[in-house]
């Protein structure tokens, strides 16, 4: 009696795990290159780095000034929950 259950048991994990092994879909990953001329001058290489780098620190500077306007945004509410008692 007891073979059968563990048996049958046996079976369904193993047909739940099998199911769960869904392969993923694939994903593309795809990296651009700047094509640059070959006569370019070291200032304008220069240059080009200064834009890079000033672009790189505006996108990590971004998303911590949007998470400091919505912190200050629920600051505001809970100032004001607080001082109507709740």
């Amino acid at each position: 009696m007891i073979l059968p259950a563990f048996g049958l048991t046996a079976l369904i994990v193993y047909m739940l795990i099998v199911e769960y092994n869904i392969p993923k879909p694939y994903q593309r990953n795809i990296i651009y290159v700047e094509s640059w001329p070959l006569n370019r001058s070291d200032a304008d290489i220069r240059a080009a780095q200064i834009t890079d780098t000033n672009n790189k620190k505006l996108a990590l500077v971004g998303p911590k000034i949007e998470k400091n306007q919505r912190m200050l945004q629920f600051r505001r509410i809970d100032k004001w929950l607080t001082a109507h008692g709740f």
